[in-house]
């Protein structure tokens, strides 16, 4: 999985959240005890990351969990297009991914 030449990459963000981020006080979904159980989970960016075209509202996949020496917690993602085929993978910082809700629509943009 994943796409030829890609790396994994830290970024911090500056955008604001709007409410429903993953952090290490709490789960996305409040069943699951553990952040990896939600690994494949379809989430939303809640920033732009230029370097990989991604912009805010992106829809991504959940691949891995991990925590940084620092002690941030982040997660591995990846994007795919329209098609299914992967355009980027990386790491965000779980204050960077949402989760989806039922009043949002998806909808397609131009990289």
């Amino acid at each position: 999985m994943g796409m030829p030449g890609a790396t994994l990459a830290q970024f911090s963000l500056k955008g604001v959240s709007r409410g429903r981020s993953v952090s290490s006080g709490g789960s996305l979904f409040p069943d699951v005890k553990s952040p990896t159980a939600a690994r494949f989970s379809h989430l939303i960016s809640d920033a732009d990351v230029p370097e990989h075209r991604l912009r805010r509202g992106d829809i991504v996949k959940l691949v891995d969990h991990h925590v940084a020496p620092d002690g941030t917690e982040g997660y591995s993602i990846e994007v795919f297009n329209t098609l299914g085929d992967t355009i980027a993978v990386t790491s965000v910082p779980a204050s960077a991914l949402e989760a989806l809700r039922q009043d949002e629509v998806l909808c397609a943009r131009t990289l």
